[in-house]
């Protein structure tokens, strides 16, 4: 099935279809909603270049094959809630105007959201990561959620600029984000102690340090007694003290 080019006028529904082939879309305009949820693509779909001037929904849709949304544009609301990627998941270059939800979804191919743009709130709560994930080069300008998130594989965030994060019980082995790409990780103990370790696995020490210091930091901030401060106190100075010693040797 193919709709290469073509522009939708009026709202456009498929909800519940089933493609047995592969589908085109490629370069193709929805001037209003377009709807897919529940749709299952048994072949490979392509939406590159797409431009969704309304809301676009894609919840509990299955990909049975290969999805490409490259260099697309959202304007409104994108919804993938609890859809199911059997195979690689394409969304690189992509721009999303307003939230997109993808929570709930299972990527059992390669994910690959390099070079994307998420202007408002992206969700990826509660969501599985079979294999490689990819958010190089991704700006998240509001909140991304990896709330209890679980990438099985490596997943890499290099040059992504990140201002708030929510890592909240999310698992993972190898997570390649820089903590000078991040502006705020939500606060939460084993979030920050789990994201510290993983900055010792990868021997990334500047990284362990300046992530240790803002967790400290973090902890007096929501510390719900003040008579415990002194200890925390104690604590800051032995790890600025311990940095010194480290810059001095260095030097």
């Amino acid at each position: 099935m193919e709709f290469n080019g073509t522009r939708f006028e009026k709202e456009t529904s498929f909800e519940g279809a089933k493609f047995s082939g592969s589908a085109q879309f490629s370069e193709s305009v929805f001037n209003e909603s377009v709807d897919l949820n529940s749709v299952q693509l048994e072949k490979e779909v392509r939406f590159d270049r797409t431009q969704f001037e309304g809301p676009a929904f894609f919840a509990k849709a299955k990909f049975d094959d290969l999805v490409e949304f490259g260099d697309c544009n959202f304007l409104k609301n994108a919804t993938f809630k609890e859809s199911d990627f059997q195979v690689d998941a394409i969304f690189n270059n992509t721009t999303f105007l307003e939230p997109a939800e993808f929570s709930g979804s299972n990527f059992l191919g390669f994910a690959d959201f390099g070079g994307s743009k998420f202007l408002y709130d992206a969700d990826f709560s509660d969501s599985i990561f079979s294999g490689p994930a990819d958010f190089s080069r991704t700006a998240f300008s509001d909140r991304v959620n990896f709330y209890n998130t679980q990438f099985k594989k490596n997943v890499h965030f290099e040059s992504s600029q990140i201002n708030t994060i929510n890592l909240t019980r999310a698992g993972y082995d190898w997570l390649y984000l820089k903590w000078d790409c991040v502006n705020h990780l939500e606060f939460d103990d084993a979030a920050y102690q789990n994201l510290i370790n993983n900055y010792k696995r990868l021997q990334w020490q500047t990284d362990s340090s300046d992530c240790s210091s803002t967790y400290l930091k973090e902890i007096i901030r929501v510390a719900p007694d003040d008579s415990h401060k002194w200890i925390i106190d104690g604590i800051l100075s032995m790890v600025a003290g311990t940095n010194s010693s480290n810059s001095s040797h260095k030097g």
